[in-house]
């Protein structure tokens, strides 16, 4: 923000707060509409928004619409983690939840504390011009491994009821 879109330092720290303003927001507002529509179309609604949010902000350098872009950004990324903590329960049986979500979220924070160090290495070595266009490849990843998992279909188990014999 500051070398490449002329943004003071405050500017650029109102940025990131932004993006993590607006996840909590998004969190929070979207989740309602997200029950409605569906949590699977609606994480596909959340991630096309993203990418055309991501496609305007590599493309508009002004600081403060760059601000208002990652706000938004947080704003529709928001309820994409809780959706997928969702659709994963949906799909494995109740003996696995606690396993599995503590091995996403898990894997969850690896990825959130590798992944911007991967993308930094490599933005170094490239220039800080690709920085913008790695995230967005990383979201165009991300959307169709949802989409790859959003064709699984939900297990519903039936708990098995004991007979018992009377003598």
């Amino acid at each position: 923000m500051i070398r490449k879109r002329s943004a003071t330092p405050y500017v650029a720290n109102l940025s990131s707060s932004g993006f993590w303003i607006g996840m909590a927001v998004g969190r929070l507002v979207l989740g309602f509409g997200t029950d409605r529509v569906g949590v699977r179309h609606a994480t596909v609604l959340y991630f096309l928004c993203a990418l055309v949010l991501q496609v305007l902000f590599a493309t508009l350098t002004a600081p403060i619409v760059s601000v208002i872009l990652m706000t938004l950004l947080g704003f529709v990324m928001g309820p994409m983690f809780p959706s997928g903590i969702v659709v994963l329960t949906r799909l494995l049986p109740a003996k696995l939840h606690i396993a599995a979500v503590s091995f996403v979220a898990s894997l969850g924070q690896v990825g959130g504390a590798s992944l911007p160090f991967a993308i930094g290495a490599v933005v170094h070595s490239l220039g800080i011009d690709v920085f913008r266009y790695a995230i967005l490849l990383q979201s165009t990843v991300a959307l169709a491994i949802w989409i790859a998992f959003a064709k699984l279909r939900t297990v519903t188990y039936s708990p098995r009821v004991a007979v018992s014999e009377e003598a």
